[in-house]
């Protein structure tokens, strides 16, 4: 996987989400996104 920066811009109410919160979940959403063919590659380069 290539190294690349990510720049995180955030917004949030008072009684909303904590910060911490708001970084893992889009970290989370991330991975989901790049990882998704992760399973599909694999398959393709072993057959």
């Amino acid at each position: 996987m290539k190294m690349q920066e990510l720049i995180l811009t955030c917004q949030y109410s008072e009684g909303g989400r904590t910060i911490p919160q708001i970084i893992n979940g889009s970290f989370d959403s991330f991975l989901k996104k790049e990882l998704q063919n992760v399973e599909k590659y694999l398959l393709s380069t072993v057959s």
